[in-house]
């Protein structure tokens, strides 16, 4: 019998990101002997902005952000999938994933990431609070806000995400490769809206991400409805009595009868790390993670899978509250972020800039999509920068 090779992954430290994959991950290591996975966690905002090279020196696989491609296509931090395309079947794959899920990590001639986990922006409630209709444009959630009930996570990164998400609901191409970010006039109306809404949440969620937004509506009675946060179906689970289970239904749009469209994209994906000494391995924990059957397992098992076999209609949801069916349209129809290398500089700053502005709310509103446009410029010569290459020991 062979050794056992020894491979080590880093997650990101909520339910959703590991309870399925701890799940699969224990029957994959009971269920031979030649590979044993394990997995350390960090926390959200180590998923969102810890430098990619920096993890793929000390992991075998990573669970990452799709807009970390560009910096992966320019530093060589990770190996690119797509030259063990027939190993990894990409030939049937390329459909199989919820919404732009797979596309996500092509990037820059090379692929470099299989996709794990799927989310996008959608709306999130609590129906036991809820005393009239579900807000189904902006104009509906900002008249719901003088009432009070209303939240949004606005710590950075997220008020930037908001940001985008309604200027994709007003039509706009999110993905950075045009020559600005976004059109100015589209870029003008989506910071009037974040603005008024902002004027109506509570102080303390400033402060929030998504899943501080999501722990007060599920152990607080404060906040009833946010418009647009990323989705997790740890918080549509009937399973904890402490909690109280969150309902998610579709964004508002310009327009109560707006069809979906322009949410900003989320979720995760698999990758392997370009430095690890057990390449063949890695490749076949990966093929096993995010095939069709595990990642079934990993849902039953509390996981947020980006497998189309789990979005369809009426897939699992016995323990979700019929999460996959209310978040599919803004899933299938999501839009991605720029992917560039130096993008993350950008979504860092942003998210600054707009927490700020939206806390104030003091500087002329052209100012600031100046400010916003200067840093997408910015972020886009770093792309030129001479590839760093890395090198790292497991």
């Amino acid at each position: 019998m062979s050794d056992t090779v020894y491979l080590k992954g880093l997650t990101w430290d909520h339910p959703r990101a590991w309870q399925g994959l701890f799940a699969e991950t224990d029957r994959l290591n009971k269920s031979q002997s030649d590979v044993f996975l394990s997995w350390d966690k960090h926390s959200l905002r180590g998923f969102e902005s810890t430098p990619i090279a920096e993890t793929a020196a000390r992991y075998d696989l990573i669970i990452l952000d799709h807009p970390f491609a560009g910096d992966a296509a320019q530093d060589g931090s990770l190996m690119n999938l797509q030259d063990h395309a027939d190993i990894l079947n990409f030939s049937t794959l390329t459909k199989d994933y919820a919404g732009p899920s797979f596309e996500s990590y092509d990037y820059g001639g090379g692929h470099w990431a299989l996709p794990i986990d799927a989310a996008c922006q959608t709306a999130a409630l609590r129906a036991d609070l809820m005393d009239g209709p579900i807000p189904r444009s902006f104009d509906d959630v900002i008249s719901f806000g003088i009432a009070g009930g209303l939240g949004l996570s606005m710590a950075n990164p997220h008020a930037f995400m908001n940001f985008m998400t309604i200027a994709g609901r007003h039509g706009a191409d999110l993905n950075g490769t045009g020559d600005r970010l976004l059109p100015e006039d589209i870029a003008l109306r989506s910071l009037d809206i974040l603005r008024k809404i902002a004027r109506q949440i509570p102080h303390e969620a400033f402060d929030w991400s998504s899943i501080d937004l999501l722990d007060a509506m599920a152990s607080e009675n404060h906040v009833s409805y946010c418009p647009m946060v990323f989705c997790f179906n740890s918080y549509a689970q009937a399973v904890a009595t402490d909690k109280h289970v969150l309902q998610f239904s579709p964004l508002p749009g310009v327009i109560a009868e707006q069809h979906p469209g322009g949410s900003v994209a989320g979720g995760a994906g698999l990758a392997i790390s370009a430095c690890t000494p057990n390449p063949g391995e890695a490749l076949k924990v990966l093929k096993h993670l995010v095939s069709q059957d595990a990642q079934v397992r990993m849902a039953l098992d509390g996981g947020q899978p980006a497998h189309s076999a789990v979005w369809k209609t009426n897939a699992p949801n016995t323990i979700n509250n019929e999460f996959f069916n209310e978040c599919r349209p803004d899933m299938e129809t999501a839009s991605l972020r720029p992917r560039h290398a130096g993008y993350m500089k950008l979504q860092n700053g942003a998210g600054a800039l707009l927490r700020d502005d939206a806390m104030k709310q003091n500087a002329p509103s052209l100012n600031v999509i100046l400010q916003l446009e200067e840093m997408f410029q910015s972020s886009k010569a770093l792309t030129q920068r001479p590839a760093e290459r890395i090198n790292g020991n497991h």
